[in-house]
């Protein structure tokens, strides 16, 4: 490291173990760093304030380093596992894809239980780890919980007014919904990556990722199918970061795909329904408050609708 014409040697395994696993780890003056074997005092100094270690760290022996990475990342780990769940998509979140994010929502959830007396133990988290017979007795047993009304959210004049009225419900039961603002997050998300759920007893969060995740869905009608589906992790006490491909037609895409589809489009509702037309699929998406190609896997996975007609229906 160089501070004017002075050098002062940095273990290079410190360097790396500090920086490598943070947000900093694509930036130039980290790259060129590596390269070089070289960095300025004010370039560390303002990729260690990026990656909020504190700079003096880069000058201690690699045990204690090591020691507070670990300590850092059992933080970090009580709420979300490092595993991605993936629906119809092999996009994996790393960790430091999210560090900042996860942060700010255990910060959240810290001061949340510190300053609202009337928390109690969640009801949402884990009713549904012992699985139902049945994904429709699983779909039922969280509608209940919720109080998720299928009439009012479908009635609602627009899908942004459907997503509202879903995360009302979620909040009236302490789970709380937080949602990317571009310019305003603590980290930009530069991974397909539709969302996360975060470990709590009395307010587990859910973030739902905005933005461009690259397959052409509308915004709302792809977030209502997100959030459901987070929902359902929370349910099933699955806490990790989520990437949910939207415009695949894959039909196996797992129990919890199955418990979403059938709260928000009914096995009984579809079955029997003709879907002969674009329109046809457009109209049953804007009825059920999803988009088309949500329902279009909903059907194929009912078997009312053939992959063959499919590829011809919207996505």
């Amino acid at each position: 490291m160089t501070i004017g014409s002075d050098r002062v040697r940095i273990e290079k395994s410190v360097f790396v173990d500090l920086l490598e696993n943070s947000v900093v780890n694509g930036r130039a003056p980290y790259r060129r760093a590596l390269e070089t074997s070289e960095i300025t005092y004010s370039d560390l100094v303002a990729l260690s304030r990026k990656a909020e270690v504190p700079h003096p760290l880069f000058f201690a022996p690699l045990h204690i380093v090591q020691a507070q990475l670990r300590l850092k990342n059992e933080k970090l780990l009580q709420g979300v596992v490092p595993d991605t769940f993936t629906v119809n998509t092999r996009t994996q979140v790393k960790l430091r894809d999210v560090e900042l994010i996860i942060k700010d929502l255990l910060r959240k959830q810290s001061l949340a239980r510190k300053h609202d007396p009337t928390l109690t133990k969640n009801a949402i988290v884990g009713l549904l780890k012992r699985p139902k017979a049945t994904a429709e007795e699983d779909a039922q047993v969280l509608v209940d919980a919720v109080g998720f009304d299928r009439r009012a959210v479908r009635a609602a004049r627009t899908k942004d007014s459907a997503l509202e009225m879903i995360i009302a419900r979620l909040e009236a039961n302490q789970v709380l919904v937080s949602r990317s603002v571009r310019g305003f997050m603590p980290q930009l998300i530069e991974v397909r990556f539709s969302g996360m759920t975060v470990r709590d007893s009395k307010v587990p969060y859910i973030f739902l990722s905005g933005g461009d995740h690259g397959d052409f869905q509308e915004p709302a009608g792809r977030q209502i199918f997100t959030l459901v589906l987070m929902t359902v992790l929370v349910a099933r006490g699955i806490f990790a970061p989520v990437s949910y491909d939207a415009n695949s037609r894959t039909v196996e895409a797992g129990r919890e795909y199955d418990i979403v589809g059938e709260i928000l489009m009914p096995a009984h509702e579809l079955q029997g329904a003709k879907f002969e037309s674009v329109d046809d699929v457009k109209n049953a998406a804007d009825q059920f408050k999803v988009t088309p190609s949500a329902l279009t896997v909903r059907a194929m996975r009912l078997g009312t609708l053939n992959a063959e007609r499919a590829a011809g229906l919207p996505r």
